[in-house]
């Protein structure tokens, strides 16, 4: 297994500051972390509504991934997962949202209808939920569009096959450059060049870099299953169906559906668990 995988699950989700302990100079860094341990706790702080966006929330669980790493073939590069007060709210008051991160972060989430846990219709409510829910509509309708399928079903063929992987781990508005190299960025990175890039190779998995393509390690010759955005698309890091990203994993999930559907039906058994 994978370090970036073992690493992670060794990572005790009740420690705080919550990340991990090869990245504790982060939390030192002046004016670059904030450590709450609750949703009262920051809302009550004169942190809440700081204009300051770069600061990472380290009493949030981090998120170097999402997706179950083995199932999936379809791999969407980002920058850092995103923040709103309603992460805090989420983790401490949802105990489905809760465990549904941890079992994320210890890749036990193979076996859930929904291991990109945000396309999950019982999180649609939680700022990550409605974030990945609108970045990959236009996917999931077409996939409903060409299967005569509905939304739930659109989004758990999804869920079941694409994955995210962020270059840094950490809760942020926005982000600025660090001044100290990461173990966590390391890791993930490694794990892009040693294990994804090959399978790319070997046409078993599609990457689409959408934010800071140039700083992940892809090779520079050109490759079909590699998708870099330019400076331009990664602003917005848009999946629809006029970019090169969304249109190159619509087609791989559409193989992945039919290919599916033909062995449900050869097995008599249903495609998805909420398929008709």
């Amino acid at each position: 297994m994978h370090p970036l995988i073992t690493t992670w699950q060794r990572f005790s989700p009740t420690r705080f500051p919550r990340l991990l302990p090869e990245d504790k100079q982060l939390a030192n860094q002046p004016g670059r972390a904030l450590i709450y341990r609750s949703y009262e706790n920051f809302i009550t702080s004169a942190d809440f509504g700081n204009t300051d966006c770069t600061q990472f929330h380290l009493g949030l669980l981090p998120q170097p991934f999402i997706g179950n790493l083995s199932k999936a073939s379809i791999f969407i590069l980002m920058l850092n997962p995103g923040f709103s007060v309603g992460d805090y709210y989420a983790l401490q008051h949802s105990s489905a949202y809760a465990s549904a991160i941890k079992r994320n972060l210890s890749q036990q989430n193979e076996s859930d209808d929904f291991p990109f846990f945000f396309l999950d219709p019982q999180f649609a409510w939680t700022a990550g939920g409605q974030w990945w829910q609108t970045k990959l509509h236009s996917i999931a309708t077409e996939l409903m569009r060409l299967n005569v399928i509905k939304l739930p079903e659109a989004l758990q063929h999804i869920s079941q096959h694409v994955a995210c992987l962020e270059m840094f781990p950490y809760h942020s508005r926005s982000f600025s450059p660090l001044k100290i190299e990461l173990e966590s960025k390391k890791l993930v990175c490694q794990y892009v060049k040693e294990v994804l890039v090959p399978r790319t190779q070997q046409g078993d998995a599609l990457l689409v870099a959408t934010r800071q393509a140039a700083a992940w390690p892809l090779p520079q010759r050109s490759n079909r299953n590699i998708i870099t955005y330019n400076a331009g698309q990664a602003r917005g890091a848009h999946l629809t169906m006029n970019t090169p990203g969304g249109q190159a994993i619509l087609e791989r999930l559409q193989r992945t559906w039919k290919a599916e559907l033909s062995s449900s039906r050869k097995s008599g058994k249903a495609l998805l668990p909420h398929s008709a």
